[in-house]
Parts: C-alpha cells; sequence; structure tokens
C-alpha cells in the first residue's frame, strides 16, 4: 500500500516539474516577444506630427486672443479714466468760471448801482442848487422861497417854522422889512402848517416852471455863441 503511494507522488511530482518547465519556457518566450515589442511600428509619426502641430497652434491663437483682450481691458479703462478726470476738471473750471462771472457780475451791478446813486445825488444837487438860486428872485416874495427851500432841502424839519414867528414878530415891531405874505402864512394860534401846505406846491411847480424856462434861455443863448 506504500508502495502505490510513492509512485503517486512521484507521478504528481512529475507532472509538477513538467508544468513548471513549460512555465519557465511561457515566461522565456514573453520576455522575448516584450523585447521584440516596438510601438513606433504601429504609431503614423506624420499625423502624431500634424496634431502636435495643430494643438501648438491652436495654444498660439488662445493665448494671442487673450492677450489682445487683456490689452483692450487695459485701453478701455485708461480711457474711462481719462474721460472721468477731463470731465471732472470741466465741472471744476465750469465752476470756477460761474463763480468768477457772478463775482464779476455782481461787483459791476455795486458799482452801476454806486455810480447811478452818485450821479441822481449830483444831479439832485445841481437842480437844486440851481433852484436855491432862482426862487429868491421870483416875484412871490422872498419869505416864502425860504420856506419852500427849506422844505424840499429837509422836509421833516419843521421847528424852521419858528423863524417865520421871528421874523414876523420883528415886522410887527418895526426892526425888519419881510412882506405881509410871510405873516400871513402863520395861523392865528401860531402854528402857521395849513398856509404852507398849500403854498408849498404852488410855489414848487412855480419854480420848477422857471427854473426851466431859464435853462432853455441859457441853452439857447451857448448855441447862439457857438
Amino acid at each position: 500500500m506504500l508502495k502505490g503511494k510513492d509512485e503517486q507522488v512521484r507521478t504528481d511530482l512529475n507532472t509538477f516539474g513538467t508544468a513548471y518547465t513549460s512555465l519557465l519556457d511561457a515566461k522565456n518566450v514573453l520576455s522575448e516577444k516584450i523585447q521584440d515589442f516596438n510601438p513606433e511600428e504601429y504609431l503614423d509619426i506624420q499625423m502624431l506630427g500634424g496634431l502636435h502641430r495643430s494643438l501648438s497652434e491652436n495654444q498660439r491663437g488662445i493665448q494671442e486672443r487673450i492677450g489682445n483682450q487683456n490689452e483692450q481691458y487695459e485701453e478701455y479703462v485708461t480711457e474711462v479714466y481719462k474721460a472721468s478726470t477731463e470731465n471732472t476738471q470741466k465741472q471744476a473750471e465750469s465752476i470756477e468760471t460761474a463763480q468768477k462771472a457772478s463775482n464779476d457780475k455782481l461787483d459791476t451791478n455795486l458799482a452801476n448801482a454806486k455810480a447811478l446813486k452818485q450821479s441822481t445825488y449830483e444831479q439832485n444837487k445841481v437842480m437844486l442848487d440851481e433852484i436855491e438860486g432862482i426862487l429868491p428872485y421870483t416875484r412871490l416874495g422872498t419869505q416864502e422861497n425860504i420856506l419852500t427851500y427849506r422844505f424840499m432841502a429837509n422836509p421833516l424839519a419843521t421847528n424852521d417854522l419858528t423863524v417865520v414867528k421871528a421874523e414876523s414878530t420883528s415886522d410887527k415891531n418895526g426892526v425888519t422889512g419881510v412882506s405881509n405874505t410871510g405873516s400871513n402864512l402863520a395861523a392865528s394860534d401860531g402854528t402857521g402848517i395849513p398856509g404852507v401846505i398849500f403854498a408849498i406846491p404852488v410855489v414848487l411847480i412855480l419854480a420848477i416852471a422857471v427854473y426851466m424856462i431859464v435853462r432853455r434861455k441859457n441853452t439857447g443863448s451857448r448855441g447862439d455863441h457857438l
């Protein structure tokens, strides 16, 4: 029985040895085939070169487009910044110009107003001086002319009527030669205001008329001399 088992073991060992030897042979064959394998024999070098060139060109095109777009963005930002700066400067200049023009116009108007006021004052002064020189020589009497001129020069100074009282009183005492017209202007109560109120407009109108006539005569005489 043991003899039969030994034979079986030997047979199995022989089978294993044969299988192992076959495996080694297969390994050697595979190694030789792997060494002999060359992938380049199965690749199209020209096609691969074309694909490589195409990829390179596409990459360069993409880079150029990105660069151009970045340049356009930079130019746009620069133009926007420049336009904003110019607009801000123009607004500042416009505000400064408008303010200067407003100040100049205000100064001009103030100067014109002052000049007009001074001119009006001088004209009124000349007119009053001329009326003052004409009134004493009219037929209405010296006292009425004095009262009218005083009222025109200072219409709110009513206390000047005391001069009329004093002059009228002096006339009654025989000291001065004031006409009766001045004494008639004073009322019986000593104020004399009602008569002056009615006499002033009449005297003023007559004085202006006399002034205009004299001025026309002076103008005509000057024209004749010329």
